[in-house]
């Protein structure tokens, strides 16, 4: 039986266990010895199916190190990332060491490899960050069963709790799908050790054609060190207990900000970070090109914008490779942009090369330099991500004055730092 087929296998006996605890509840009665042998079962059956899914997943990686080894003793074309190469096997990309470690490139598409221990054959996806929450607070877990079961929680600091993985990885994936620069096509790894020297390219090679018996020029290309750091991010927040209690959204939306709060922190670091004890934005980078524009008129900032976009064209890059990022300043000033008759651009005017980038609008664009509003155009996937540890969790009543007040607080702690590994490939248009 193949993976896909285990899978569903599963989940029919994990429905069937939900149905009999939910009619048990659904009736307000206690769960009679039939249904107790029954549920006994179910839980038996899917712990046997845990099983045989991490014997073909371990057959399956078995056949994928195979496949590792003829790749990496085969001649490839790879493009100079790090310490080594980052390979293109079909679709995966690795982040390959001088001493043979290697760590996976995760695009946002890509589901980032984290163990889920799972708890009573109960996994991430299936459970609820905010039900978890209100059963901790309340102590009422009625429809959050499966939440109850995985509240065995790591005592933190401060009399917390840590945050189970198994819970905590849904929050982690959910961030990673809110952060802009991921979306943009930036690249996600797990760094080996707390400090990683990559290579980044300064200057691209010039290629001349020279007839025979001329001397060549020498080409200009430069490669320099640059050294990812991991650098703690955290955040702490603080929720009313009685609004836990008695909200009857609380849980959306304990779900939606901490999601969108931690995806912001990311973003911050990697375009607006000063490199101050915070990884170097982009905005912060001095290698990166620039351009200044002064009060453009509405029917210049189209041309401005594909400016932008050929800045990067002409180094090669296709257009549907290059994302532009900007700040909501500057997204009402685009949003009034018209053609040479006054028309505003639509669908059906636009420049094919704006039409062929890909745009997103972010708050974590720093703008306090003298009212500019900088649009960052890139090629993203050479914008890497390198995480030392992944998102941690906790909770605590007693953090601060949570105490005093009757609050919860959650705390956000994570290790990671970003950098461009090609700065020409990226370009900044300032508008003021």
């Amino acid at each position: 039986m193949g993976l896909k087929e285990l899978h569903m296998k599963r989940n029919k006996a994990s429905d069937e266990y939900r149905n009999i605890i939910t009619k048990v509840e659904s009736d307000n009665r206690t769960v009679t010895p039939h249904e107790r042998g029954k549920l006994d079962q179910l839980l038996d059956n899917i712990k046997s199916i845990d099983n045989d899914i991490a014997k073909e997943q371990g057959v399956l990686e078995e056949r994928v190190n195979e496949l590792d080894e003829i790749i990496t003793n085969t001649p490839v074309t790879a493009r100079i990332h790090g310490e080594g190469e980052k390979e293109n096997m079909n679709t995966t990309e690795y982040i390959v060491r001088p001493d043979g470690t290697r760590s996976r490139l995760y695009s946002a598409t890509e589901k980032m490899n984290i163990p889920d221990p799972g708890i009573d054959g109960i996994r991430a996806h299936e459970l609820s960050f905010g039900k978890y929450i209100r059963g901790l607070v309340t102590g009422n877990w009625k429809g959050a069963e499966a939440e109850q079961r995985v509240a065995g929680s790591t005592p933190g600091s401060a009399g917390g709790l840590l945050i189970p993985i198994t819970i905590a990885l849904q929050m982690i994936e959910a961030a990673r799908k809110k952060t802009k620069v991921i979306s943009a096509g930036a690249k996600t790894f797990q760094m080996g050790s707390a400090k990683e020297i990559f290579a980044k390219v300064t200057t691209s090679p010039t290629v001349y054609n020279v007839p025979e018996g001329n001397e060549i020029t020498e080409s200009d290309m430069a490669i320099s060190p640059v050294t990812f750091e991991a650098r703690q991010m955290a955040a702490i927040v603080r929720i009313p207990i009685p609004l836990i209690q008695d909200a009857a959204n609380i849980q959306a939306i304990i779900e939606e900000l901490l999601s969108i709060g931690m995806a912001q922190g990311i973003d911050y670091a990697c375009l607006s970070g000063s490199g101050i004890g915070e990884p170097l934005g982009i905005l912060s980078c001095s290698d990166i090109g620039r351009t200044s524009i002064s009060s453009p008129a509405n029917n210049a900032v189209m041309g401005y914008m594909v400016d932008g976009c050929y800045e990067l064209i002409d180094e090669n890059i296709d257009p549907a490779e290059i994302s532009c990022l900007y700040n909501s300043t500057f997204g009402k000033t685009l949003s009034k942009a018209v053609d040479g008759t006054g028309a505003y651009f639509g669908s059906g005017n636009t420049p094919d090369v704006y039409g062929a980038m890909r745009r997103f609008t972010t708050n974590q664009i720093d703008n306090t330099e003298a009212g500019e509003s900088p649009v960052i155009f890139g090629r993203f996937s050479d914008l890497m991500i390198g995480v030392r540890e992944n998102m941690s969790i906790a909770t605590s009543e007693v953090e601060g004055d949570s105490f005093k007040k009757n609050m919860l607080a959650i705390r956000i702690v994570y290790r990671g730092d970003s950098q461009p590994v090609i700065p020409a490939n990226f370009h900044i248009a300032n508008f003021s």
